[in-house]
């Protein structure tokens, strides 16, 4: 099944509009069959961030609906591969995303807004009730389960009653001073034990960590971060944060920017997206050993475009 046959059967199944639809009715009536309809606009749905089980047999993914007011509501559904039948797995809140599968299959953990701020919900595999994994007042923008599925890494920035310049905490009420080339805020990397609920902060600014994978041997988190993120430049690195102490280590040190970080499925080094020398935007696809650190291009001599996304 490719990426087209999904979105038209997702789309069909969930009453939102087949995106063909108007290309087939403009030909119907003898018009061009490049007409897009404004109508057929309005009501088409967009999938995204699809994410396979471990076994495979089920596949999550975010739908976004036609736009209700000033937001375009984005609800998770579940498709079962061998039956080709999707449903509906959250339907309150109005942006419910990032969905991931714990390591055994047994639960679906996601990003809701249905507590007002956005945080990590989780909800058996096969449906019922969703359940907060954190129980403080973190905004969270990203999460990866570690191997055993036991802990949870996530990025929030640090709740609004303990954030002051450089990380200090201030008072409620407080204005927020401002001062040039100071760090204020930003993502840090949190730890939360699933069964006690217990959450650690691994980092502080001046740190401001983007992306978080974990390390196939559970014990450190792979991260893109930068400790000079108020500079007008290129910054951020690849890092190892040890999932004990917090203690960090520069991996490696590209000259301009990246994005899309991937541990390999061995564990044995990374994959990302970068330029070419240092900028202006990602380019190629670029791995990086543990091994022997070196680093390397894999598709300059034979991609002579832009990569957009890749897994």
């Amino acid at each position: 099944m490719n990426l087209l046959e999904l979105h038209i059967l997702v789309m069909l199944g969930i009453g939102c509009q087949d995106p063909t639809t108007g290309l087939k009715a403009a030909h119907a009536a003898g018009e061009p069959a490049s007409v897009l309809r404004v109508e057929d606009a309005v009501r088409v749905c967009w999938i995204s961030d699809l994410q396979f089980s471990p076994d495979g047999s089920r596949l999550a993914f975010v739908v976004e609906g036609p736009p209700s007011g000033r937001r375009s509501p984005k609800q998770i559904h579940v498709l079962n591969v061998a039956r080709r039948e999707s449903r509906a797995f959250t339907t309150t809140g109005e942006e419910n995303t990032h969905p991931r599968w714990s390591p055994d299959g047994s639960w679906l953990a996601f990003l809701s807004d249905r507590g007002g701020s956005t945080t990590i919900h989780r909800m058996p595999s096969n449906g019922g009730e969703a359940t907060p994994l954190l129980l403080t007042n973190h905004s969270v923008s990203a999460f990866v389960w570690s191997p055993e599925g036991g802990r949870v890494a996530f990025l929030a920035s640090v709740p609004d009653l303990e954030l002051g310049v450089g990380g200090s905490s201030r008072s409620a009420g407080s204005p927020d001073p401002l001062v040039s080339d100071q760090p204020i805020g930003g993502s840090q990397l949190w730890l939360l034990d699933v069964e006690t609920r217990q959450v650690n902060q691994l980092t502080r600014p001046p740190w401001r960590i983007d992306e978080v994978a974990w390390g196939r041997d559970g014990e450190s988190i792979h991260a893109v971060g930068s400790d000079r993120p108020e500079v007008e430049g290129w910054t951020r690195r690849f890092l190892a944060v040890d999932a004990t102490d917090g203690r960090i280590r520069t991996i490696h040190s590209p000259k301009g920017p990246v994005s899309e970080m991937r541990i390999s499925p061995l564990g044995q080094g990374l994959t990302y997206l970068a330029s070419r020398e240092d900028g202006p935007i990602e380019h190629d696809l670029f791995y990086h050993s543990f091994e022997n650190g070196s680093n390397g291009n894999l598709t300059s001599e034979t991609i002579d475009r832009p990569i957009m996304s890749y897994d």
